[in-house]
């Protein structure tokens, strides 16, 4: 018998048994394959806090530049995603980026989200409800980080797209929920040390 994990649940369809016996003489199982949950599922993504982000570019394509010993020289696909994610706090007024780099192939972000009152009370309208019967706003509309990221993907891949019809990023992102003032100046050194860690790695592999 299979194990279970996060990943595979014991949905099975047994094809042959032996009558009469007490094991299968072939009991193959087919399991349904779930989506793996990305975000923390105990946190709400629209409160304060900041947050690490991180997105990756569709088979980790080069689209933004190259790495040199002064830091990323950005393709005009990496200027454009410089310049849209210097737009965030323009189009997302309570959202602040503390600070971001463009890798050749990723980029990291972050951000802090400085809502008021006013902005949880303009968050989506109740328009739908939940198992229990309860109203929940519609998660497309709520100020929150995914909406962040969904228009920096969307709106990236439009513009790119336009020179470069191939280009796409992962389907989903990688977030971390900082804790601390020091996990959040951990992470502000991380990204601001990463171009030149990458210099660095690029250097041996090729000795």
């Amino acid at each position: 018998m299979l194990p279970r994990n996060a990943f595979f649940h014991g949905i099975h369809h047994p094809k042959r048994q032996r009558c009469g016996n007490n094991w299968n003489m072939m009991a193959k199982r087919t399991f349904i394959r779930r989506k793996p949950r990305y975000r923390l599922a105990t946190w709400d993504y629209g409160s304060n806090g900041h947050y690490f982000i991180t997105i990756v570019t569709t088979n980790r394509m080069p689209a933004f530049g190259q790495i040199d010993p002064c830091g990323i020289s950005l393709s005009v696909e990496g200027a454009i995603v410089d310049g849209l994610i210097r737009l965030i706090p323009s189009q997302f007024p309570y959202a602040r980026v503390l600070t971001h780099v463009v890798m050749p192939d990723h980029l990291h972000l972050l951000l802090c989200l400085e809502k008021t009152e006013a902005d949880f009370q303009a968050d989506a309208p109740l328009v739908r409800s939940n198992h229990l019967g309860g109203p929940i706003p519609h998660c497309m509309h709520r100020n929150d980080i995914p909406r962040i990221v969904r228009w920096l993907k969307a709106r990236g891949s439009f513009e790119i797209r336009k020179d470069m019809p191939e280009f796409g990023w992962i389907r989903s992102y990688h977030d971390r929920v900082m804790r601390s003032r020091l996990e959040v100046r951990r992470h502000a050194a991380y990204i601001d040390a990463n171009p030149r860690r990458a210099w660095v790695k690029m250097q041996r592999q090729k000795q």
